[in-house]
């Protein structure tokens, strides 16, 4: 293997290792914002869904979002929401799958 093989590989493994530690980053990151208590308009902001339609579920007397009420103020934790989320699925939907599973 000639030198300029040996540098081009070496300059191909840390572009590598860059990008790999950045994506480890950016994991990290998306972990802890939501690995926390969401307000319900940061919720409905995440998710797409209306803040009406989130206090609405929250209230159902029958299978309510998981979530904690402190005063009047309502928190929810975001896997508990995925988890509640997914068993209205109809069908597979490989991206709410991961997100549930992480």
């Amino acid at each position: 293997m000639s030198d300029l093989d040996k540098s081009i590989g070496a300059v191909f493994k840390d572009f590598i290792d860059e990008k790999i530690n950045e994506r480890i980053k950016e994991i990290e990151k998306t972990l802890k914002q939501t690995n926390r208590l969401f307000s319900v308009p940061e919720l409905a902001e995440y998710s797409g869904f209306s803040t009406t339609c989130l206090y609405n579920w929250l209230k159902k007397k029958r299978d309510p979002i998981p979530h904690f009420k402190i005063g009047k103020w309502y928190r929810v934790f975001l896997p508990d929401f995925l988890i509640w989320l997914s068993q209205y699925q109809v069908g597979a939907h490989e991206g709410v799958n991961k997100l549930v599973q992480y």
